[in-house]
């Protein structure tokens, strides 16, 4: 008696020729994503949530920026942290709204990410307005061709503004 038949043997080679097939084409041309970037606003604790929603005038605030590159190399990425009042709401396709403030630089390796902490100082010069944004976009040094490129990314924090009653 015959352990395997020929039909279940045929069947068992058939799935080793198709996987070895497929492990050739994956070793030879691995899959690749899309390349990304990425940004996120964290609190003072570097943790998602718990973001301050008042904050005095002419006061300093505590915030984490993390930054992921895969665009396949290291790159330099800056941050321009800008901060733009009701009428002029943040938009993702036009990252030049509102007041720019400044910017920050870093290095980022391919497939990494860094959180960074970021104090700032909060200060409103009109005195009709009680919110604001606060925005953060992400712009790439191209090797290529010596520009920094807006990568569509951005975050933002609304916050109400009071009156800081120690001056």
């Amino acid at each position: 008696m015959n352990i395997l038949d020929r039909e279940a043997f045929t069947i068992i080679l058939g799935l080793i020729v198709l996987g070895s097939v497929g492990g050739a084409i994956l070793y030879v041309n691995p899959y690749r994503s899309k390349p990304y970037t990425a940004i996120a606003l964290l609190n003072e604790n570097c943790r998602i949530g718990d973001y301050p929603r008042i904050v005095f005038n002419n006061s300093n605030i505590k915030l984490c920026l993390f930054i992921d590159n895969h665009l396949g190399y290291l790159a330099l990425f800056r941050i321009d942290y800008r901060i733009a009042y009701p009428e002029t709401p943040p938009n993702r396709s036009n990252p030049s709204t509102g007041i720019l403030i400044d910017y920050l630089y870093l290095f980022v390796d391919k497939g990494e990410n860094k959180t960074i902490k970021y104090n700032t100082y909060i200060r409103v010069n009109r005195s009709n307005i009680d919110h604001i944004y606060l925005i953060f976009t992400l712009w790439y040094l191209d090797p290529d061709t010596g520009e920094w490129r807006y990568t569509g990314r951005m975050v933002d924090l609304y916050v109400k503004i009071i009156s800081n009653p120690l001056g």
